[in-house]
């Protein structure tokens, strides 16, 4: 192998000469500690793992703020509207995502642009690779704080701007890294003419594939990446913001509600009360459509959604590390060397690990008590002057009643138009209720998270099997799951509503 096309450290510039006879034959593996050193790595993975895992905990016990949960959360997840553990902790568990998304903003852009420099000749498509995966983990960390954190980011604007900016920067930043991505011949573990043991297409310099996208074309996988993260972004911080959340209302939701919502009362005025079997098959139709409508809607402003978008994000990002990782092992041994280096980021995970137990002290000595920011009372429920918060017109005040049924009333949506008649109104808002209570609704939610979860296990299975080998085609797989999603989900909510109180 001639020296001029080795991935040498001491390149000054690529050619396309070069990039094309490393797309032939490899390159030979370099190890950079300092890109993907075990320390650099496992700071970067727990930090994201521990902050996924703190909003878990945090949702599961109640000290998620009202307004972000909805009639999901509230009726089948069952999740409690009063804090389950004491406001010292409550603070603690809020102060270490802080912590950790404070680490992570500027860690991240840090290690973007250190890539971005690298891609004089030095940067090769294995640790340009492990750059673009680690500042993904990043700003899913701080996507994370953003809907956990919604409360403290409204009372605290500047904080909540300057973290804004440098996400939109870290944004920007990921969406050029996951340029060369693109290329159908990114990250192929062996080479058309290589030596195996001695050359690697993971070696070949990441700059070259921003001169072209060689071999035979884009690779269709390359979307999937920018489709997730944009969808991530706004996702997330649409639903920590009430102007995106009245325009998503007004322009989409209300109206496409509402006009099955019409359709759907005008049979229900049209049918024989005298038949046992009163229901037209248009109504049928008309009530699978309304039913199956809400739950996709409710089930995407719930923030089980947002930590379902959280997870893959993060799994994704992790597969992406460590199998790489793992068929590089013996070229970067090296890189598993516990130094100096490696050490100082795992220490600095104690940071916000050490604000936690400070604050123990204080939440280990006080009594557990109701979160005073939560409402105190269930005697009475106040109408919010932003009906965009509680999204739902109500009366002015709820009558008392067991269980999460009036916390969802007030998570619920009113999509009938301004000019609809009171008595109108009035049916829809009682379907609707009757729909999320149901047994039905229930049980759809639950398929929901069931097929979600098995599509994730088979999606990622399969992608882990491919990684520097071959395409996947996750665009092929992502139409096929949601097609088998939506049939089964029309098909249960057929079969339910004959036994279900939501047609009767």
């Amino acid at each position: 192998m001639s020296e001029s096309f080795n991935s040498d450290a001491n390149q000054p510039s690529l050619t396309q000469e070069q990039c094309a006879w490393w797309i032939t034959h490899g390159a030979q593996p370099r190890a950079n500690s300092e890109i993907s050193g075990i320390g650099v790595v496992v700071a970067f993975v727990l930090s994201a793992y521990i902050t996924t895992g703190l909003a878990i905990a945090a949702y599961l016990l109640g000290a998620i703020d009202n307004k972000v949960l909805g009639p999901v959360d509230l009726l089948v997840h069952r999740i409690p509207t009063r804090s389950k553990i004491s406001p010292a902790w409550r603070e603690a568990i809020q102060q270490c995502i802080l912590l950790f998304s404070d680490q992570q903003i500027m860690t991240g852009i840090a290690i973007l642009v250190a890539g971005f420099l690298g891609l004089s000749g030095v940067m090769d498509v294995y640790h340009f690779q492990i750059v673009i995966m680690l500042g993904w983990m990043s700003s899913s960390v701080n996507l994370t704080a953003l809907i956990v954190l919604g409360r403290y980011f409204e009372e605290h604007k500047a904080v909540f701007m300057w973290r804004l900016a440098g996400m939109l920067v870290l944004l920007i930043l990921l969406l050029v890294a996951l340029v060369p991505t693109a290329s159908i011949r990114w990250a192929m573990w062996h080479t058309e003419d290589g030596d195996p043991e001695e050359t690697s297409g993971w070696a070949i310099p990441a700059g070259c594939f921003f001169i072209r996208e060689w071999g035979h074309g884009f690779s269709p996988d390359a979307p999937f990446s920018y489709v997730l993260l944009i969808v991530s972004y706004v996702w997330k911080i649409g639903s920590v913001s009430k102007t995106t959340r009245s325009l998503f209302l007004q322009w989409i939701r209300e109206p496409i509600e509402g006009y099955l919502g019409s359709l759907l009362l005008r049979e229900a005025q049209a049918r024989d009360p005298s038949v046992a079997q009163g229901m037209t098959w248009r109504h049928r139709l008309y009530l699978v459509l309304y039913i199956d409508l809400l739950v996709l809607f409710e089930f995407a402003a719930s923030f089980a959604a947002s930590l379902w978008l959280s997870a893959i994000g993060l799994l994704y990002a992790t597969t992406e590390i460590v199998i790489p990782r793992h068929q590089n092992a013996k070229h970067f041994a090296e890189e598993d060397e516990w130094t100096f280096g490696q050490i100082v980021p795992i220490i600095l995970l104690l940071q916000p690990i050490g604000a936690v137990l400070e604050l123990y002290r204080g939440g280990h000595r006080t009594k557990a008590t109701p979160d005073p920011s939560l409402p105190v009372d269930d005697l009475e429920l106040s109408v919010p002057e932003d009906p965009v918060d509680h999204q739902l017109s109500i009366e002015p005040t709820i009558e008392p009643r067991q269980g999460n049924l009036e916390k969802a009333e007030a998570q619920t949506v009113v999509v009938v138009s301004h000019a609809s008649q009171a008595e109108e109104s009035d049916w829809l808002t009682r379907q609707r209720m009757t729909i999320l209570s149901s047994r039905t609704f229930a049980a759809l939610i639950i398929l929901t998270h069931v097929c979600l979860l098995t599509f994730s296990i088979l999606a990622f299975y399969i992608n882990a099997l491919s990684i520097g080998f071959e395409v996947t085609h996750d665009w092929i797989w992502m139409l096929m799951g949601t097609a088998v999603y939506i049939g089964i989900l029309i098909t249960i909510t057929i079969i339910s509503i004959c036994f279900d109180n939501v047609s009767r």
